[in-house]
């Protein structure tokens, strides 16, 4: 890590971290969330979903992470791409990692949006439950409580609903750790709205602040934009973006990150 990277970081005196995909390495929630989703399809449709989104994920053919996809006719989008004349972005789903691929091909292949928000409601039940097995980070709660210890604030925002939220945080032994939590966030639409409150209530600057998360669009464009520091964990897209403080590829290694920035 470059010196000037580390003192940004370590100026820092508010962190707000993102919860899925961020604080926790576990994948296999996601194929229960396929299955689902294939289960509310029409009979004829669930093997057909079933293969396209094993190909998106294995990232074979057109859908790839980082681009769009309109679920209404089947046009991908890839990342950067100018959209056509006549394209509504807002009935976009973006693919930025296997959530995205699957409701956007369980859209394309008939599911109704009340049967999407039931198959992703039941599999955060599942996370929550005793079958779903979760391993804290390696280092994780040591790298927290050592920024507590130097009277940095740890703050929590997520777009998942609280009951199975706070039943993962108390999994990978977080729960005691952030001194405020925002559950059903909303991102990207309300994480300025939240940035600002925060910033307020502790009394520390934007420039003072850190968003930590896996989405660019969630997390860090909107950090960026009001002068917040930036970690970024780009598990599936792997895009280089310069004008992010710093980026990771995996988030195992977060808790390694900051130790070296607090150590």
């Amino acid at each position: 890590m470059q010196e000037a990277v580390r003192q940004r970081l370590r100026d820092c005196r508010l962190y707000v971290f993102d919860l899925d995909g961020t604080v926790y390495e576990e994948t296999n929630h996601f194929h229960v969330y396929g299955e689902e989703l294939a289960n509310r399809l029409p009979g004829e449709r669930q093997q057909r979903f079933r293969a396209t989104a094993g190909a998106a994920l294995r990232q074979e053919g057109e859908l790839a992470f980082g681009g769009s996809f309109d679920a209404g006719n089947g046009r991908y989008f890839a990342q950067g791409m100018d959209l056509p004349e006549g394209v509504d972005a807002g009935r976009l789903i973006h693919v930025d990692d296997p959530w995205g691929v699957y409701a956007a091909l369980a859209l394309y292949h008939g599911i109704t949006p009340e049967g999407l928000a039931e198959a992703f409601l039941t599999t955060r039940e599942h996370m929550a439950s005793d079958q779903f097995s979760m391993k804290p980070m390696k280092g994780l709660r040591e790298a927290l409580l050592r920024m507590k210890s130097l009277s940095v604030h740890l703050v929590l925002a997520t777009n998942s609903p609280e009951p199975d939220s706070r039943a993962l945080l108390r999994k990978l032994q977080l729960d005691d750790l952030f001194e405020d939590h925002s559950f059903l966030s909303q991102k990207p639409h309300r994480i300025r709205e939240l940035f600002r409150g925060w910033s307020k209530s502790f009394d520390v600057p934007l420039n003072l602040m850190a968003s930590v998360g896996d989405h660019y669009r969630n997390e860090m464009s909107p950090a960026t934009e009001l002068g917040i520091a930036t970690i970024y964990i780009d598990r599936y897209i792997r895009k280089p973006h310069p004008e992010l403080t710093l980026q990771l590829t995996h988030p195992g290694q977060l808790a390694s990150t900051l130790l070296e920035v607090f150590g």
